[in-house]
């Protein structure tokens, strides 16, 4: 069988040894140092961008913090803001209404000099025509009673 013939064995074998040979030095001294320095490149560029990630993610918590401090401090200032407005709208609402209790008092008042007076008036009039009206009661009553004896007799 002409492969198992060991003559051609030795150039096949000088040939693939010198073929190996030229490739294995063509890869340490070529390719794996290129190789080498691209994943060393990118580990270098991870390992920057995981600081920077890390850095940013530590300063967005510190302004998270801050934002949340600042609200609480704008809320606790709001909550006084609007307590001081309470407190100045009921105050002014009290002088408002005191006013208003003022000015219906000094109404009341008035209205009531005015009655008193026309009830003294109602009175001097009613004294002065009392004896006029009375006479006239009197004479219509005397009249009755007598047109009805007339009428009984």
């Amino acid at each position: 069988m002409p492969q198992f013939d060991p003559t051609p064995f030795v150039g096949q074998l000088f040939w693939l040894a010198l073929c190996f040979i030229i490739l294995l030095f063509t890869m340490t001294k070529w390719l794996i140092p290129r190789l080498r320095q691209g994943i060393n490149h990118r580990n270098h560029y991870l390992l920057e961008y995981k600081q920077k990630t890390a850095t940013l993610l530590d300063h967005a918590a510190q302004l998270n913090q801050e934002i949340h401090h600042h609200l609480f401090v704008a809320q606790q200032e709001v909550k006084v803001f609007l307590q001081h407005g309470i407190r100045d709208m009921e105050a002014q609402q009290r002088s408002e209404l005191l006013n208003q209790d003022h000015q219906l008092n000094k109404k009341i008042a008035s209205y009531e000099k005015a009655l008193a007076k026309e009830a003294n008036k109602a009175r001097k009039d009613l004294k002065r025509m009392a004896p006029e009206i009375t006479e006239r009661f009197r004479k219509h009553f005397f009249l009755l009673k007598e047109n009805n004896d007339h009428d009984i007799s």
